[in-house]
């Protein structure tokens, strides 16, 4: 049994897709007063580099401080994807290219 932070963090690892990246983004919403900063932190701050971008981008749009995770992927040439990589926008903070269904959240 797994924490809820790891949880997250697993999806974002293991099963990276434009589904799974979702899914983390909604329970970040719903559940955010209920997940451990400090955890989440924690765990994102031992995954790999693509992982901890995209909970940095995602963070941004729960509004919860990524400052440490921010850091952590800061300074890095290369760059990540979420989804396809054919219809793209690129996220220059995280060094992102992000799928444009993720665009929807940024009006809410």
């Amino acid at each position: 049994i797994a924490h809820i932070e790891k949880a997250l963090i697993d999806l974002l690892q293991f099963h990276r897709s434009r589904y799974s990246t979702d899914l983390v983004l909604e329970k970040l919403s719903e559940f955010k007063s209920d997940i451990s900063h400090r955890r989440l932190t924690e765990y994102a701050l031992k995954a790999n580099l693509t992982s901890r971008r995209i909970l940095g981008f995602l963070m941004d749009y729960v509004e919860m401080d990524n400052k440490e995770i921010l850091t952590s992927v800061d300074n890095r040439s290369s760059v990540s994807f979420i989804g396809n990589t054919e219809d793209s926008k690129y996220n220059h903070k995280w060094q992102l290219y992000y799928d444009r269904y993720f665009e929807r959240y940024l009006n809410e």
